[in-house]
């Protein structure tokens, strides 16, 4: 939802003509806060409840994975806000080069990852019964894996891509909701 929501934002906001100068970079800056609620904070904590979910607390893994995760989840949000908080300073110092250039993985696009999977950890646990006996160790270490990935991937400078003007966010959603949408249809068939 909040991916969709951040497609929409700026549409919105560029729509109103008369804003003044003062008023847009409030708008940059409410809109960064949101991002790093929403793509930053939100997939730590989904990540921390799935790990309390799926291992049990008397497991010996329990405390070491919930300091890794504490540590990591800490060092992702950290990327996230310096990204964020480096795209405004960008944003006001070189127009041109951010409205036409993504450098590093844009962090909106946790908002298809991270649902993703939970969708496969929540799936296969459903589809694949022997993947019950593993499913409380693996899913949160992918997760945690995936965490320190895009830690390093928010602000690593070599990644650069054309941006697309919402067209390739927008289809990688619909992609991502038609897959949801399979996935729904097939556990309420697997139901009957």
């Amino acid at each position: 939802i909040s991916g969709v929501c951040d497609m929409f934002d700026g549409i919105v906001s560029r729509s109103k003509k008369n804003r003044s100068l003062l008023e847009k970079r409030y708008g940059v800056q409410i809109d960064s806060l949101a991002d790093l609620v929403s793509f930053g904070v939100l997939p730590v904590a989904i990540g921390y409840s799935l790990l309390k979910q799926a291992v049990p607390s008397e497991s010996t893994f329990y405390k070491p994975l919930t300091f890794a995760f504490i540590f990591f989840g800490s060092l992702y949000v950290l990327a996230a806000l310096i990204r964020l908080a480096y795209f405004n300073v960008l944003t006001e110092e070189n127009k041109e080069l951010n409205s036409k250039v993504f450098i590093g993985v844009p962090v909106t696009f946790s908002s298809i990852l991270f649902p993703f999977l939970i969708l496969i950890y929540l799936q296969l646990g459903k589809l694949w019964k022997d993947f019950k006996d593993i499913q409380w160790c693996l899913s949160p270490l992918i997760y945690l894996f995936f965490l320190m990935l895009f830690s390093f991937l928010f602000v690593y400078d070599k990644i650069k891509f054309k941006k697309q003007k919402n067209i390739l966010y927008f289809f990688l959603s619909a992609l991502f909701l038609t897959l949801i949408l399979i996935l729904l249809y097939l556990e309420m068939c697997l139901k009957k």
